[in-house]
């Protein structure tokens, strides 16, 4: 099956709040992408079944759906997993959708400090698991903090974004 990619709010931030460089941005055309976006505001519920079903529909469907979810710009954990929560109530298969230990800072409601999951962005193992997705969930919060997981202090992608960027790129439908 074809793969499709889709991202969440994010897209902004892969789009413009990411320091990628001139000439690099500028090489990107509309002919080049092959993924989608689905963009939504804030406060999405559980019950919005249109953005669920549009968002798995493009992710492959719920029997072909691989998602990760990238906690980065929450506070909480929590939002990461009842959105994996929500996806299942939608269809999608459980053991296909994984909530990805990327963040550079530690959620307020758990014992663990994912602060230190700030490195695995740039460790080979998670850069070739977003390979096997088909979608990519940005949730919700300050999406700061995902340019700040995402991007070096000088502006250099992680193995994890240029993993990211390939996947939208190259996903055809």
């Amino acid at each position: 099956m074809k793969k499709r990619f889709s991202l969440f709010a994010a897209a902004c931030l892969l789009a413009s709040t990411v320091s990628l460089p001139a000439a690099k941005a500028s090489q990107i055309t509309s002919s080049d992408i092959k993924g989608s976006l689905v963009i939504t505001g804030g406060s999405l519920g559980s019950s919005n079944a249109a953005v669920y079903q549009s968002f798995i529909k493009l992710a492959g469907g719920e029997k072909q759906a691989k998602i990760g979810i990238v906690p980065a710009a929450s506070g909480k954990l929590k939002s990461s997993n009842d959105f994996k929560a929500d996806l299942e109530k939608y269809g999608v298969r459980k053991e296909n959708i994984e909530v990805l230990p990327l963040s550079n800072h530690d959620f307020s409601d758990t014992d663990f400090d994912e602060s230190k999951w700030k490195d695995n962005v740039n460790k080979k193992e998670w850069a070739d698991q977003i390979k096997n997705f088909t979608a990519i969930w940005f949730v919700g919060g300050d999406q700061l903090r995902i340019t700040e997981t995402l991007v070096d202090k000088k502006g250099k992608n992680s193995n994890v974004l240029d993993a990211i960027w390939n996947m939208y790129k190259k996903a055809v439908s």
